[in-house]
């Protein structure tokens, strides 16, 4: 079996081939979230809720970074540095990728009315995302490398924003006990104090009155 997309490579072995690696990802897709499902769940968040800024930072630290990576790794001491960022920009897209897997996996489990743990979730949603994503771009190559990159941009950027889910990226940060600071800071309101009404003069009688009249006229 042969189509024109694969340049004369068999379609079964090019199948099993990507099978496999939508396979090894939703593995991998469940150990890291059965592993840091709270570092998950935020960057999840930042998937869901921004989603504009999360693929604008991403689309930006692709374009940046390289950039920076290569000139670092002019210098023979900026060598070092320059692999290691390549190796957490490489682990912040395949974290990010994760997380989108994570989203569609949980959709797709409301949808079936089904109850399933988060890093099962993970799971299905990964290979599905990334096994539909190979397919478009291998069957569509024009376009269809479009959607694994815009998945991988918009994943990536989530990881940023969260730095790779350690904290929230509405508050900035944890406090000791791990709850998110999520308070405003800031002058707070002020309570209004309850005015006291001073007591009505008591008017003297009448015959005293009269008596101090008559008092002051001796």
């Amino acid at each position: 079996i042969w189509i024109p997309g694969f340049a004369g490579e068999n379609i079964l072995w090019q199948g099993l081939f990507l099978l496999g690696r939508s396979i090894l990802w939703a593995i991998v897709a469940l150990l890291v979230v059965l592993l840091l499902p709270n570092h998950s769940e935020r960057v999840r968040k930042a998937v869901v809720e921004k989603t504009a800024v999360s693929i604008g930072l991403g689309l930006l630290t692709m374009v940046v970074a390289p950039l920076l990576l290569v000139v670092m790794a002019i210098t023979i001491i900026g060598i070092p540095v320059s692999l290691l960022g390549v190796f957490v920009l490489a682990l912040g897209w395949a974290f990010g990728v994760i997380v989108v897997g994570l989203e569609v996996g949980k959709r797709l489990v409301q949808a079936a009315r089904q109850e399933w743990a988060p890093a099962v979730a993970a799971g299905l949603g990964t290979f599905l995302v990334t096994l539909v994503g190979n397919v478009i771009g291998v069957v569509v190559p024009c376009v269809g490398w479009m959607v694994p990159v815009l998945v991988g941009l918009l994943g990536l950027g989530a990881v940023l924003i969260t730095r790779f889910g350690t904290q929230d990226y509405q508050t900035g940060g944890f406090d000791r006990t791990g709850a998110p600071l999520d308070r405003p800071v800031g002058l707070q309101p002020v309570e209004p104090v309850p005015v006291v009404e001073a007591p009505p003069a008591v008017e003297p009688p009448a015959e005293a009155a009269e008596a101090a009249e008559e008092a002051e006229k001796e």
